[in-house]
């Protein structure tokens, strides 16, 4: 069960928008309405400066290196692979 639960918490970890986050806080307005639509860095860097498109790079792997310890420390290190791999998915879809 824990397992389970673990893979869906990878999920939503990958799954937070931290691109859209960011502009919308900064005032800059909705990042999917801007240029390809996309919540990534680049997109961000197009709508609000390359500064919080940095700040997206870094939170967006914080979320995938965040999956990957927790489920290191509870499983070892394949299932950290595992929950990186279900955190790519979450940011993806």
């Amino acid at each position: 069960m824990l397992y389970i639960i673990l893979i869906i918490t990878a999920y939503l970890l990958g799954s937070i928008p931290f691109g859209y986050i960011l502009t919308k806080m900064a005032g800059k307005g909705d990042v999917r309405k801007v240029g390809s639509g996309a919540t990534g860095a680049t997109n961000v860097a197009r709508t609000a400066g390359i500064k919080l498109a940095l700040l997206t790079i870094i939170l967006d792997a914080a979320k995938a290196m965040t999956a990957v310890w927790i489920g290191f420390m509870f499983f070892g290190m394949s299932f950290g692979a595992i929950m990186g791999a279900v955190a790519i998915l979450g940011h993806i879809y």
